[in-house]
């Protein structure tokens, strides 16, 4: 119990199919701890801490985001470099069109 993760509600409902049955309303109110029992398994599930829309999350759940927007952003800048690189060499090797 002392591993925590951090993930969207609309992936926890999706990831856990009986919460589509059970009302998903209980599943989310803070600090809660549910104990379900299925004909296989016994399912427990403590939400510590609910996030409402306009709070910061923490930085593990959007990581992964910001690694992708900074990759983004240098791979942006890295296309306009070398297109105003093949621009240049273009007008020095006089090798170009204008259309």
């Amino acid at each position: 119990m002392n591993d925590s993760v951090w993930i969207s509600k609309r992936e926890f409902i999706n990831s856990v199919d009986f919460i589509k049955d059970i009302n998903e309303i209980n599943f989310t109110k803070k600090t809660n701890f549910f104990q379900i029992e299925d004909s296989l398994e016994l399912y427990l599930f403590y939400i510590k801490k609910n996030l409402s829309r306009n709070e910061i999350p923490p930085l593990e759940y959007i990581e992964s985001t910001i690694k992708k927007i900074i990759f983004n952003k240098k791979k942006l800048k890295f296309i306009k470099k070398f297109e105003k690189d093949i621009i240049q060499d273009a007008i020095k090797t006089n090798r170009y069109e204008i259309y």
